[in-house]
Protein backbone atom coordinates (compact mmCIF):
# COMPACT_ATOMS: atom_id res chain seq x y z
CA UNK A 1 0.00 0.00 0.00
CA UNK A 2 2.95 2.67 0.82
CA UNK A 3 5.00 1.55 -2.30
CA UNK A 4 1.68 2.41 -4.54
CA UNK A 5 1.12 5.37 -2.80
CA UNK A 6 4.75 6.89 -3.20
CA UNK A 7 3.84 5.99 -7.11
CA UNK A 8 1.20 6.74 -7.95
CA UNK A 9 0.86 10.19 -10.11
CA UNK A 10 -0.55 13.31 -8.54
CA UNK A 11 -4.32 14.34 -9.52
CA UNK A 12 -4.78 17.45 -11.22
CA UNK A 13 -6.15 19.06 -8.01
CA UNK A 14 -2.65 18.37 -5.97
CA UNK A 15 -0.26 19.71 -8.83
CA UNK A 16 1.23 22.56 -7.75
CA UNK A 17 1.63 24.26 -11.45
CA UNK A 18 -2.25 23.99 -12.15
CA UNK A 19 -2.40 27.29 -9.65
CA UNK A 20 0.01 29.48 -11.57
CA UNK A 21 0.58 30.80 -14.81
CA UNK A 22 2.60 29.51 -17.63
CA UNK A 23 5.79 31.54 -17.63
CA UNK A 24 4.35 32.69 -21.11
CA UNK A 25 2.03 34.87 -19.20
CA UNK A 26 5.93 37.08 -17.88
CA UNK A 27 5.59 39.84 -20.20
CA UNK A 28 2.13 40.97 -18.86
CA UNK A 29 2.80 43.07 -15.86
CA UNK A 30 -0.65 41.82 -14.07
CA UNK A 31 0.52 38.62 -14.27
CA UNK A 32 3.98 38.87 -13.66
CA UNK A 33 3.57 37.64 -9.69
CA UNK A 34 1.95 34.85 -11.01
CA UNK A 35 4.96 33.81 -13.41
CA UNK A 36 7.33 33.77 -10.26
CA UNK A 37 4.90 31.69 -8.03
CA UNK A 38 5.05 28.81 -10.90
CA UNK A 39 9.36 29.02 -10.01
CA UNK A 40 9.04 29.21 -6.36
CA UNK A 41 6.25 25.99 -6.45
CA UNK A 42 8.67 24.68 -8.95
CA UNK A 43 11.34 24.67 -6.94
CA UNK A 44 9.75 23.48 -3.89
CA UNK A 45 10.07 20.05 -5.66
CA UNK A 46 13.00 17.49 -5.02
CA UNK A 47 13.71 16.70 -8.11
CA UNK A 48 13.44 19.79 -9.29
CA UNK A 49 15.53 21.83 -6.67
CA UNK A 50 18.32 18.97 -6.68
CA UNK A 51 18.42 19.18 -10.87
CA UNK A 52 18.72 22.80 -9.95
CA UNK A 53 21.62 22.80 -7.79
CA UNK A 54 23.58 20.36 -9.99
CA UNK A 55 23.07 23.11 -12.90
CA UNK A 56 24.46 25.88 -10.81
CA UNK A 57 27.67 23.86 -8.89
CA UNK A 58 28.09 22.22 -12.44
CA UNK A 59 28.85 25.66 -14.04
CA UNK A 60 30.60 26.81 -10.88
CA UNK A 61 33.13 24.16 -10.72
CA UNK A 62 33.79 25.14 -14.64
CA UNK A 63 37.61 26.77 -14.99
CA UNK A 64 37.35 30.08 -16.29
CA UNK A 65 40.25 32.60 -17.44
CA UNK A 66 40.60 35.86 -18.93
CA UNK A 67 40.29 35.89 -22.84
CA UNK A 68 41.98 38.95 -24.04
CA UNK A 69 45.45 39.11 -23.01
CA UNK A 70 46.84 42.41 -25.25
CA UNK A 71 46.55 44.95 -22.84
CA UNK A 72 49.29 43.22 -20.26
CA UNK A 73 48.60 46.07 -17.80
CA UNK A 74 44.66 45.77 -17.76
CA UNK A 75 45.33 42.02 -17.52
CA UNK A 76 47.48 42.15 -14.17
CA UNK A 77 45.35 44.93 -12.28
CA UNK A 78 42.33 42.20 -13.22
CA UNK A 79 43.79 39.18 -11.62
CA UNK A 80 44.74 41.51 -8.72
CA UNK A 81 41.71 42.78 -8.47
CA UNK A 82 40.15 39.33 -8.57
CA UNK A 83 42.46 37.57 -6.62
CA UNK A 84 41.45 39.94 -3.17
CA UNK A 85 37.45 39.10 -3.84
CA UNK A 86 35.42 36.11 -3.87
CA UNK A 87 33.54 35.51 -6.71
CA UNK A 88 31.99 31.87 -5.82
CA UNK A 89 28.80 33.44 -3.89
CA UNK A 90 28.29 35.85 -6.18
CA UNK A 91 28.64 33.57 -9.23
CA UNK A 92 26.16 31.05 -7.71
CA UNK A 93 24.09 34.35 -6.81
CA UNK A 94 24.28 35.43 -10.87
CA UNK A 95 23.47 31.32 -11.48
CA UNK A 96 19.96 31.79 -10.03
CA UNK A 97 19.01 33.11 -13.47
CA UNK A 98 18.45 29.30 -14.26
CA UNK A 99 15.48 28.93 -12.78
CA UNK A 100 14.06 32.66 -13.18
CA UNK A 101 15.12 33.37 -15.99
CA UNK A 102 17.32 36.88 -15.30
CA UNK A 103 18.85 37.78 -11.80
CA UNK A 104 19.45 41.66 -11.13
CA UNK A 105 23.07 42.06 -9.70
CA UNK A 106 24.44 45.26 -8.39
CA UNK A 107 28.30 45.98 -8.55
CA UNK A 108 29.37 48.31 -5.56
CA UNK A 109 32.98 49.57 -6.12
CA UNK A 110 35.36 51.65 -3.79
CA UNK A 111 38.66 53.35 -4.42
CA UNK A 112 41.85 51.31 -3.64
CA UNK A 113 45.26 52.29 -4.27
CA UNK A 114 43.95 54.77 -6.71
CA UNK A 115 42.20 52.28 -8.48
CA UNK A 116 38.34 51.70 -8.90
CA UNK A 117 37.73 48.53 -8.21
CA UNK A 118 34.34 46.16 -7.39
CA UNK A 119 34.02 46.19 -2.95
CA UNK A 120 30.89 43.72 -3.35
CA UNK A 121 28.29 42.46 -5.44
CA UNK A 122 24.69 41.91 -4.53
CA UNK A 123 21.77 40.03 -5.76
CA UNK A 124 18.52 41.92 -6.24
CA UNK A 125 14.70 40.75 -5.99
CA UNK A 126 13.56 39.81 -10.27
CA UNK A 127 10.43 40.30 -8.87
CA UNK A 128 10.85 44.42 -8.05
CA UNK A 129 11.81 44.47 -11.85
CA UNK A 130 9.87 44.65 -15.07
CA UNK A 131 10.37 45.05 -18.53
CA UNK A 132 8.21 46.92 -21.23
Amino acid sequence: MLARQLTQPLSTDQFLADRHAPPAFFYQVPRIADYFGTIDAMLLDDQVSSAMQLRQYTALGMPWRWADHSDVVATNLLEQVFDEITLEHDFLDALECLAYGFIPLEVFWQEHDGVIVPERIERSDPRRFQFN
